[in-house]
């Protein structure tokens, strides 16, 4: 149980679609280098107080049904989620934020991001193989 703006949440482990969502983030404000570190990560959260707030919001709620209308994408964020977003954004202290965002971190499962990254690196050096291949027997 976490209190955020006056109000206690339960935060559950997210699944895997929410994690998806708060990885997207992530890489949409990681404006640094390849090879940024945990720390550099924070360090453009700190900057981009809205994504926060976005990911906060997103492990909160942690189901599809509270974050979307009538639990499709398509259909956009719900009014629960866009009331839960303007409750933590103007009631919310800063201070909550901080440890509050870094457990939410802690409980991506980045082994989804690893086996993702190991496949493509798989199919990129067998793509480079069969292009080499066909370029030695021209």
């Amino acid at each position: 149980l976490v209190s955020l703006a006056g109000t206690e949440w339960e935060v559950r482990t997210l699944r895997q679609k929410v994690q998806w969502m708060i990885a997207e983030e992530v890489i949409k404000i990681n404006k640094i280098e390849v090879g940024a570190g945990y720390g550099d990560i924070v360090k453009q959260f700190a900057s981009n107080m809205p994504s926060i707030v976005k990911v906060i919001t997103l492990a909160v709620l942690n189901d599809r049904h509270k974050i979307f209308k009538d639990g499709s994408e398509s259909n956009g964020f719900s009014d629960l989620y866009k009331a839960t977003y303007d409750t933590i954004a103007w009631d919310g202290k800063v201070e909550e934020y901080g440890y509050l965002l870094l457990d939410v971190l802690q409980l991506l499962d980045i082994s989804f991001f690893m086996e993702s990254h190991r496949i493509l690196e798989m199919f990129r050096a067998s793509t480079m193989a069969r292009k080499t291949m066909m370029a030695e027997q021209k």
